[in-house]
């Protein structure tokens, strides 16, 4: 079965948001990087700028969803295993504030159980996202 993810792009200097559905590996260990490398390529201050970076660095994976699946998991795809947001800030260049993506990896609830909390995009490693599923992870009997 794939992994589904949902990666809603929020804020940015126009307020907007975009949201993006990748139907297979959704897990952090390959959609971490692919947001990163999105970073690299352009870090954009608008939301629909961002979402469009991060579709272009896996074309055939991603897909533009409605509004009316942000954070509700009762769309088109109730089967999603891990949502991230990327929190997009700054205005820019030009002796602006520098833009800054930060990335927060929620499980399906959306409501609780934050595997990474909004953290620098270059900052976030992979251990920091297995000690928290670690941590989550239901005791054994």
């Amino acid at each position: 079965m794939s992994t589904r993810c949902m990666v809603e792009v929020e804020g940015g200097i126009n307020g907007t948001h975009a949201v993006l559905y990748h139907h297979s590996d959704g897990y952090p260990k390959y959609m971490v990087p692919l947001l990163q490398e999105a970073y690299r390529q352009w870090s954009a201050a608008r939301a629909e700028y961002a979402a469009a970076m991060i579709a272009s660095v896996d074309p055939t994976g991603f897909n533009v969803v409605g509004a009316d699946q942000i954070r509700d998991g009762h769309g088109e795809q109730p089967d999603l295993e891990y949502y991230y947001v990327v929190h997009v800030g700054g205005n820019g260049p030009n002796g602006d504030p520098p833009i800054k993506w930060l990335l927060e990896i929620r499980t399906p609830d959306f409501h609780g159980a934050e595997l990474l909390p909004p953290t620098p995009i270059t900052r976030v490693t992979l251990g920091m996202i297995h000690r928290r599923e670690a941590a989550a992870a239901p005791m054994k009997e």
